[in-house]
């Protein structure tokens, strides 16, 4: 045993640490098990989906009226710097109060009234080795939930309340810096989806691109000096059967509506199946028909992360024919300007098989904007550099979230001491 700690039953913690039940320690109030009705304005209520790490949010809550509210608030008014609980679904998890609005709380939830240091105890409740306490304390075969006694019977470490403050204070600091870095992640991702809109449709020039005057098309007004086109004018259909050797398949993930090239989707294919699969290589681009509520007339995606892979020969699959930028219609397919047209297209909604019946000619007879290369290049340009920045920004989120997850880990287990 290390020297100047000792064995509890949350693992091992400096020798002048405590260990409570949560019960014992804070005020934890159960929510009032009715069925509320909700209204158009009021009061916000809080449910187990609105329960989340981090600050509670109660703009997105559904409403209450004020007869609701006082009913709820009957046992316990929420105040500024409680903790919220969900107890079924998505049992365990807790956000922390920082908005001193009046809400109330709804089925499957407790509050927590911790006097002490109330965003320290926030931290406990959403540690990993106090995960893997509610994990084991939980119960039900599918629909999983936390009981209030266990709750209440939640180990807690309680180091000296001068520590308590300190590791409050340096896991507040990591928060505050990882939600300005997806602020501002936010912001540019904002101005990129405008950039994308006025740029991709003429509405916004370029220096050295500039004209006045504007033409009607069948897709909508664009620049007199740009033209529109069949997708099969500026790109060539493939068809042509894989080759054998090739192990990686790609699927169709809804993630932004494109493909996640990932290993973990790759797949090995049979000879003797070969023949429902198309060759694609880095840089070309194929179209999902799949039915999805999410993208609902499917999505076009670019092989960015392998040099060659199989896809499902139901996919349109197509590469660059005429002179063009492939960034360029890579950023026009992501702002999906062919939904409208596909979405005319369509034939008797969905097949059995899931996909849409939209054949190839329809599909390949859709049109789209076409400026001369050198406007594409310079628009792709533009937009791939602050795709970049924004990429750059969530590298560094995620770098920060593993150090605040390793910080959080040692100063709650007392692994490092603030207490000096």
């Amino acid at each position: 045993m290390k020297k100047g700690y000792k064995q509890t039953k949350i693992g091992m913690i400096p020798e002048e640490w405590e260990v409570a039940n949560l019960g014992d320690v804070a005020k934890v109030v159960d929510c009032l098990h009715q069925t509320p009705t909700f209204s158009e304005e009021g009061f916000p209520m809080v449910r187990v989906s609105d329960i989340k790490p981090g600050n509670l949010n109660l703009e997105t809550t559904l409403k209450v009226s004020k007869t609701v509210y006082e009913e709820f608030i009957r046992n316990y008014k929420p105040e500024q710097g409680d903790i919220v609980l969900s107890r079924v679904g998505s049992y365990g998890v807790s956000s922390f109060v920082n908005s001193d609005r009046d809400f109330c709380i709804g089925q499957n939830t407790v509050v927590i009234h911790f006097q002490k240091n109330s965003k320290y105890l926030y931290y406990t409740l959403n540690s990993e080795q106090m995960r893997k306490i509610i994990e084991e304390d939980s119960y039900g075969s599918g629909y999983k939930s936390l009981s209030l006694l266990k709750i209440k019977q939640l180990p807690i470490p309680l180091p000296p309340l001068s520590e308590q403050k300190k590791i409050a204070v340096i896991l507040s600091t990591w928060d505050e810096a990882i939600e300005k870095l997806e602020s501002l992640v936010a912001l540019k991702e904002k101005r990129k989806k405008g950039l994308m809109q006025s740029l991709l449709t003429g509405k916004k020039r370029l220096k050295g691109f500039k004209t006045k005057a504007f033409q009607k098309t069948k897709i909508g007004m664009i620049p007199e000096d740009w033209e529109v086109k069949s997708i099969d004018e500026v790109f060539r259909p493939i068809k042509e059967t894989g080759d054998i050797k090739i192990k990686n398949v790609l699927t169709i993930s809804s993630r932004a509506g494109f493909l996640e090239q990932s290993d973990r989707f790759n797949k090995v294919i049979a000879g003797k199946n070969i023949e429902k699969y198309v060759l694609l290589k880095r840089g070309d681009f194929s179209y999902n028909k799949g039915n999805s509520k999410t993208f609902p007339y499917g999505c076009i995606f670019r092989m960015d992360n392998y040099d060659k892979a199989l896809v499902p020969n139901v996919y349109y699959s197509f590469s660059i024919h005429l002179e063009s930028d492939s960034d360029y219609y890579r950023h026009y397919f992501f702002n999906r300007f062919l939904d409208k047209q596909l979405s005319s297209k369509i034939n008797s909604s969905v097949r059995n098989d899931g996909l849409f019946n939209l054949s190839s000619d329809e599909f390949y007879s859709s049109l789209i904007i076409y400026p001369n290369k050198k406007e594409q290049s310079q628009i792709a340009k533009i937009l791939n550099l602050l795709e970049s920045e924004i990429n750059l920004h969530k590298d560094e989120i995620e770098k920060s979230n593993c150090k605040r997850k390793d910080s959080m880990q040692k100063l709650l287990t007392g692994q490092v001491r603030v207490n000096g």
